[in-house]
Parts: structure tokens; sequence; C-alpha cells
């Protein structure tokens, strides 16, 4: 329910959607994964603006991201932290 509240006062923004730039930290409101597209929250000089997001890897609620581009339907966005496990000393 809270969740289609921020859907529909979003929809009142879509042509504000410009606030959210290039290059911004944002952080994932409902997980995105290749398969399905979720949301994110990025703090803007006009206040807090939530997007659809789509990204090539799963990335869970309350993770850090930069968004790589933003189009009126959704920004592309990758984890701000790479998964890249450490290599192991021989």
């Amino acid at each position: 329910m809270l969740f289609s509240y921020f859907r529909k006062k979003n929809s009142q923004h879509n042509q504000q959607r410009d606030d959210i730039v290039e290059g911004q930290v944002c952080y994932v409101f409902q997980s995105v994964s290749p398969e399905k597209p979720g949301y994110i929250i990025c703090e803007t000089d006009e206040g807090v603006r939530f997007s659809e997001a789509v990204a090539d890897v799963e990335i869970n609620e309350g993770t850090a991201v930069i968004v790589i581009s933003c189009q009126k339907s959704a920004c592309k966005i990758k984890p701000l932290v790479s998964r890249v496990k450490p290599k192991q000393m021989m």
C-alpha cells in the first residue's frame, strides 16, 4: 500500500525526472534484477525522488547505487561497490 502511494505521488513528478542525473548516488528502494525492474530513491534539490530502475545484476534493497543513465521511463543503475572476491594469498 505504501509503495502504491509513492508510485502515484511520483507520477505527478514524471516531468521532473531530469532531477536525477548521471553519476548520482541513490539507494535501492525495491530490489532490482535483470528480469524485473525495481525502484530507487534519490535526494535532489527538489526533494526526494523515486524512479523505476533497471540493472544488469541483481541488487537488493538498501544498496547504494550509481545512476548510469536516466530516461523518462527508467534509470539504468550499477552497484556503487563491486562484488569482486579478493584474491587468496598463496
